[in-house]
């Protein structure tokens, strides 16, 4: 279970919805639904850092390792929205527009990632690609 195994269930329920047939396979769906949630909740995200040296990482990668946590938790939080878009009033139009959010942003993983290739550190505006080091977060 992973990522894939999140957006392959957000794809079955997005087709139900369009279809219209989501009444007669609301157990179904809610079924993937939960999947998807459990599988993003236990996949760690990764992301990669580019810096100049190990002084300059040191004082943002407790800046990133917060951000990637509060979009996870943002994914998570639209998730369990939209389970409780299909559980109670089941307003179709906003668990379309939930799914085509975390879909196109990736669970947010796009934003986050190019949030973190967008800071530049100012002492290390000119370094070469040879002298850049990459760092890995997981969250």
């Amino acid at each position: 279970m992973g990522i894939d195994t999140a957006v392959q269930n957000l794809n079955y329920i997005q087709k139900k919805l369009l279809d219209g047939s989501y009444k007669k396979d609301m157990p179904l769906m809610q079924f993937a639904l939960s999947n998807a949630i459990e599988s993003i909740r236990n996949t760690p995200f990764n992301y990669v850092i580019r810096h100049g040296n190990t002084k300059d990482k040191k004082g943002h990668i407790s800046s990133y390792t917060a951000i990637a946590q509060r979009y996870k938790a943002k994914a998570l939080c639209d998730l369990e929205d939209l389970q409780g878009e299909m559980s109670t009033l089941f307003r179709v139009k906003r668990c379309l527009v939930l799914i085509k959010k975390l879909l196109e942003t990736n669970f947010y993983r796009n934003y986050v990632q190019q949030k973190m290739e967008n800071f530049i550190f100012v002492a290390n505006r000119n370094l070469q690609a040879s002298h850049q080091h990459i760092t890995k977060i997981e969250v």
